[in-house]
């Protein structure tokens, strides 16, 4: 019976449903910190520490969940976050506009999710960022990557 069917099933509960979900998670790495950093790279350039390494199994799906914290010392600037798998970027361009100077790193969040369906072995995802003028904060990140088995 397929995934999708046991949890159609009239018998289905939650404790089945949660079972199934249970057994498809098949690796989960998370980097993450809260120390306040900054940049004043306006091209992209890795946020510090933020990379996991996952193997993946042939046919295996990877769920990759990161997120930054973000202010500008200057009102009207971007800062922006992409995620990587090994050197390739997943989706450009998650941005925050500051509305207001601020050095704490908390005006604002940049959160992005993929699902992906990468090819069998190792891969590194990792957080960049850059911002488009002065200096860009972050008081911390969390970098999730989840391997999925297909059920």
């Amino acid at each position: 019976m397929a995934y999708a069917d046991s949890l159609r099933s009239a018998s289905a509960t939650m404790e089945s449903a949660a079972t199934l979900i249970e057994g498809s998670l098949v690796e989960f790495q998370r980097a993450a910190s809260v120390a306040l950093i900054n940049t004043t790279a306006t091209t992209v350039t890795d946020y510090t520490s933020a990379s996991v390494t996952i193997s993946v199994a042939s046919g295996n799906r990877v769920k990759i969940t990161g997120r930054i914290g973000v202010s500008n010392s200057n009102s009207g600037n971007l800062v922006v976050m992409d995620i990587y798998e090994d050197a390739t970027i997943l989706d450009p361009g998650g941005s925050f506009y500051c509305a207001r100077g601020s050095t704490a790193g908390t005006d604002g969040m940049l959160e992005q999710t993929h699902l992906r369906s990468p090819s069998a072995g190792s891969h590194t995802y990792k957080i960049r960022w850059y911002t488009t003028a002065n200096t860009a904060y972050s008081y911390g990140f969390e970098l999730i990557a989840e391997e999925y088995q297909q059920v």
